[in-house]
């Protein structure tokens, strides 16, 4: 998200902070409200456009207080914001990183599942599968709280239908995806 289009789109970017495998993840200031969001830009020729729909319908779908929220979608000629619920705390890689011997204390990791798995659950329920659940997608906010983001690799299914996972990270899939 270039200075250029930070006023047009009504967001002030402050930082760049990743790339994913789909696209940049910016820190902004949102103009009309004043908070600070995640602004994640998805390039129209590097992201089949299937692919952008499908993410923007099932953040749409979903509410959850374990899942990030989408605020807003502004679409420009050659780009697709979406403007996101920022997160404070950094992800679950960051955090067992910084703690001893890369293990959580045993009450916070199993704080950290029942979120999780609320959110699956709830995810589930509605008929979506993320697609790349990984400690990177899980955010740790001030207050201790996962939230789930980045349902690029998302998908929706019926129940009893076989999920075909097109994308995903490899070293974090389930096993029964490679036989």
């Amino acid at each position: 998200m270039s200075s250029s289009h930070s006023h047009q789109e009504n967001c002030e970017v402050l930082a760049r902070f990743d790339k994913g495998g789909f696209g940049r993840i910016f820190l902004a200031k949102h103009w009309g409200t004043g908070m600070l969001v995640a602004v994640k830009e998805l390039e129209k020729a590097k992201v089949p456009a299937a692919c952008i729909t499908s993410e923007v319908e099932i953040l749409q779908d979903l509410e959850h207080p374990n899942l990030v929220q989408l605020l807003e979608v502004i679409k420009t000629k050659n780009e697709v914001y979406l403007v996101l619920e920022y997160v404070t705390g950094g992800n679950l890689q960051q955090r067992i990183l910084r703690t001893e011997n890369h293990r959580l204390p045993e009450e916070e990791a199993r704080g950290i599942f029942r979120d999780i798995m609320g959110a699956v659950d709830y995810c589930h329920a509605q008929g979506i599968v993320h697609g790349d659940l990984k400690p990177q997608n899980v955010l740790i906010d001030s207050k201790g709280h996962t939230k789930i983001c980045d349902f690029g690799a998302g998908c929706r299914f019926l129940p009893g239908q076989e999920v075909a996972m097109a994308y995903g990270t490899e070293k974090f899939c389930a096993p029964e995806r490679f036989a």
